[in-house]
């Protein structure tokens, strides 16, 4: 059942008219992704993301998993 959380995002995103690119896929690590990032980017403590999103340490959120921007944080 490690596939669910992905055909439930996928149905969400069809019905939504959500599509991936190859280079974007819908996923839920794309979701988790964006939620790390869009936190960072309003000033979310470090902390606090781990927090919900379960990363046990800075080492296993890194920066590379923050989205650029051209704004910067």
């Amino acid at each position: 059942m490690p596939d669910a959380a992905r055909q439930i995002l996928l149905k969400r995103a069809a019905r939504a008219g959500l599509k991936g690119t190859l280079a974007e896929p819908v996923s839920p690590h794309g979701l988790r992704a964006g939620f790390v990032t869009t936190a960072y980017r309003n000033g979310v403590p470090d902390e606090e993301i781990m927090g919900d999103t379960r990363h046990r340490s800075l080492t296993t959120m890194p920066p590379g998993q923050i989205q650029p921007s051209e704004s910067g944080r």
